[in-house]
């Protein structure tokens, strides 16, 4: 009995034979890399800088296009995202709030596109409209 005993704590204390005992330092699923989460993250945020450059276009000349769209923002993001030092967590961020933005954009465009008929028929509609190409509202 007391053989028996030895053997279960042995076994528990890890005393056994170490070619039989799993060693608790191997990792038995596989591992992610950074630089593989990092490459997925810039590439959604390429897709949303794309979308992004589509939407402003309908923003060229308007004198409108600094209240609507933060060029500079996005300009600092993309600093950022070519950072050799980004992690995985800050790439991720910066292309949810990309993302973010590029939603707010095109609701933007659409609010735009709505507005841009003078539905009052007013004097005053159709000069704000005219001048801001629908991107401001009285």
């Amino acid at each position: 009995m007391g053989l028996l005993a030895f053997a279960g704590l042995s076994a528990v204390l890890g005393l056994s034979d170490s070619d039989t005992a799993p060693s608790l330092s191997v990792q038995t699923y596989p591992e992610s890399t950074d630089a593989t989460e990092i490459a997925e993250h810039l590439e959604l945020y390429e897709q949303e800088r794309t979308k992004i450059a589509e939407l402003s276009v309908a923003l060229d000349e308007n004198p409108v296009k600094p209240l609507v769209n933060l060029f500079d923002w996005m300009e600092e993001q993309d600093a950022k995202m070519t950072d050799p030092s980004l992690s995985v967590h800050s790439a991720e961020s910066i292309v949810i709030q990309t993302s973010t933005f590029r939603s707010e954009l095109e609701q933007s465009v659409a609010d735009a596109q709505a507005r841009r008929v003078n539905a009052s028929g007013s004097v005053s509609e159709g000069i704000v409209d005219a001048a801001g190409n629908g991107f401001t509202d009285i």
